[in-house]
Order: structure tokens, then C-alpha cells, then sequence
């Protein structure tokens, strides 16, 4: 079956609003599916459908758009690096080091140099989102685009 060409009738046939709610559990689970099948052609539609305001929902299209090598999912994350979860802003830094230009270089780099968010550990206190932000900033800067 190609599941490119079902999804893509899907999408025609449900219009605007082909995810109700753009429910978090749903759309993780249809982004775990396509990447298994690979179904990478579809990224440009689904980044579309996915800029929302809805940080788990960003979330969780994030694996998707990473997998696919995306272009179109960077202005997605990019809308979590200021969620209010840290989990949602390492994540959208996680996914810009490798989806990320020279374009969202600056964004990621406010969020390595001025995220607030810390954990201590043995005494010691930990910036876990700006390490993330920090470690994506230089594989954005040493893949030169």
C-alpha cells in the first residue's frame, strides 16, 4: 500500500482541519507511523497543518520532521523554543541541530545563552536546555548553511 498517496487523499478529503483539536497523543502516534513507513514526502503538507500553538503538538510532529530531514518543520520548531515546558524547548533545539540553517541560528543560540530553566545535581547546578540549545548552535555553525 502506498501510504504517501492513502494519506495524501486523507488530507485532500479532510480540508483545513484534517487533525480535530490537533490532539497531542494522536499526532505522536501518526508521526511515529510515517517515519516507520518513511512517508517523508509528506512533510511539506504536515508542517503546514502542524504550526499551532499547541507546544506537546509541536512536540510530538518534532521526530517527524527531524527523520525526514524536513525543511519546512524548522518554523515549527522554532515556535518551541519558547514553550513553557524545557522538555519542549531542548527538543525543538534538539531538532533544529539537525534540521536548522543559519536562519534559526540566532533563536537557538538566545535559548543557549539565556535559558533560565536548571536542575542541580551533586551539588552541581545543570542548564539542560541550554547545553541542548548550546550542542545545536554548533552543529548548525559547522554544517555551514
Amino acid at each position: 500500500m502506498d501510504v504517501e498517496a492513502k494519506f495524501s487523499e486523507y488530507l485532500q478529503k479532510a480540508g483545513a482541519k484534517p487533525f480535530p483539536k490537533n490532539h497531542a497523543g494522536a499526532v505522536g502516534e501518526l508521526a511515529a507511523f510515517l517515519v516507520g513507513q518513511q512517508a517523508y514526502k509528506l512533510c511539506p503538507r504536515l508542517a503546514a497543518l502542524a504550526m499551532t500553538d499547541d507546544a506537546e503538538t509541536i512536540h510530538e510532529w518534532l521526530p517527524f520532521f527531524t527523520a525526514a530531514n524536513c525543511k519546512e518543520g524548522r518554523a515549527v520548531a522554532v515556535l518551541n523554543l519558547v514553550a513553557g515546558l524545557p522538555v519542549h524547548r531542548s527538543a525543538a533545539c534538539e531538532a533544529l541541530g539537525t534540521i536548522g540553517t543559519k536562519a534559526e541560528l540566532p533563536k537557538v543560540k538566545a535559548v543557549a545563552e539565556g535559558d533560565g530553566y536548571n536542575v542541580i545535581k551533586k551539588r552541581v547546578q545543570l542548564y539542560p536546555v541550554r547545553d541542548k540549545c548550546s550542542s545545536a548552535a554548533t552543529k548548525i555553525q559547522v554544517r555551514g548553511n
